[in-house]
Order: structure tokens, then sequence, then C-alpha cells
């Protein structure tokens, strides 16, 4: 089977059955979870039938309330004379991770500027609750040099035209600014400007591209 990483949140449940002759055999315990997962239409990734000492497993994939999930089931024929399975299921989630001001500083020091990626809705300049780490980590970074000044540059994707997105990197450029103003950074050392899809860093033509082509960066004015 081709192996793929997956980050999330992983819950794991084993199910015994309590009467021997009541029990599903392993196939039919895979077979069960392929056709449900299909009936709403998820897909079977792999499979490994059971055979002999064997018990087989498979491994689903499907979307419920907009997430994307996947799961694995497991029959284990050890468990005689009762039969049991494992089941193990993973919500699929970008794991966040915490850059503290330090990290930033190093970073503005290395290499002169640094990259944000910050969530925001399409089309929109609205910071949302989740960068509030990321804005008060930059403002105790401002805070521990008085002396710094950055510049705030936004950029876009290619979707849309030229026009609104230079807009909307401005927009969301001089949103982070203005956060930071209102952290107690003196507007002094703040200035914020948009360049849209005009200084893409990958390739457009992917959606991770385009994904790392949305972007805040923040430049270390000398």
């Amino acid at each position: 089977p081709i192996k793929q990483k997956v980050e999330g949140t992983m819950t794991t449940i084993r199910y015994y059955y309590k009467n021997a002759e009541q029990q599903a055999s392993p196939l039919e315990i895979i077979r069960n979870y392929q056709n449900a997962v299909k009936n709403f239409g998820g897909t079977v990734l792999y499979e490994r039938l059971p055979q002999e000492m064997d018990g087989g497993e498979t491994t689903l994939q499907a979307t419920a309330a907009g997430k994307l999930h996947w799961i694995k089931v497991e029959p284990d024929i050890y468990s005689a004379p009762t039969q049991s399975y494992k089941l193990q299921i993973v919500e699929v989630q970008e794991m966040k991770q915490f850059i503290s001001a330090n990290d930033y500083m190093n970073e503005l020091k290395e290499k002169g500027f640094v990259t944000l990626y910050i969530n925001f809705d399409t089309g929109k300049w609205d910071l949302k609750s989740d960068s509030d780490v990321i804005i008060k980590e930059l403002v105790t970074m401002l805070q521990s040099d008085s002396n710094l000044k950055l510049s705030i540059e936004g950029h876009t994707d290619n979707i849309g035209s030229p026009e609104s997105n230079i807009s909307l990197s401005q927009n969301r450029a001089r949103s982070v600014m203005e956060a930071l103003i209102k952290g107690g950074i003196s507007q002094e050392r703040l200035t914020s400007t948009g360049f849209g899809q005009e200084k893409p860093i990958a390739d457009n033509r992917t959606e991770d591209g385009r994904a790392k082509n949305r972007r805040v960066e923040l430049i270390k004015v000398e």
C-alpha cells in the first residue's frame, strides 16, 4: 500500500462481541464498514482481506461535518472465542505550530524578513481570532527592540483580477498593522503596502503553491 502521513485528532475504539455465535467474521466486518462509508460518498483506499491467521484490514476516507476523516478497521483473530476489532478514526486538521517572539526576531536578524501565513476568509481582510497569538508575539518582539521598524507587505495568489488582488493585499497588510498599533506599537515604526499577485514565491498552478503565495511579509527597515 502507498503510505501517507496524516495529521489530526485520532480516536481509537476496540469492539468485542459478547456472544461467539452472533459475531461477524473478519471479512463481514471489513465489508460492512466499506459499504457504510461508500453509501455516504466515502472511498475505500486500501484493503487486505483476511486469510488464515491474518484478520485483514481496510483504510477508508470520508467527509463528515465538512471535515475529512481517515478510517482504519482491523479485525483481530487472536481474541478467541469471540471476535474483536479495532477502529481508528483520524479527523484531519492542520496542526498549529507556536512561534514565539524570539523565533520571529531571530528570523528577522537572519533573513531580514518574516513570512506570516494568517488565516483570512476568501476575499476578506478582517483578522480572525486564531491570529491573536501571532499578533501577541509580534507585539512582544517589537517591544523588545524599540528601534525596530517594519514594512508590512501583503501578497495574494493569482485567483481574481490583478486590481482586486492589489486592493486585497493592501487591506490585509493594513489589518496586521492596525492590530500591532492596537497592541501598543507606535504607528511611526510601521508601514503597510500590498503587491497582490505580483511577487509569487511558488507555482500558482497548484493549490499548495497558491497557499504559499497568500502571505504577509514583515520586512525589517534599516
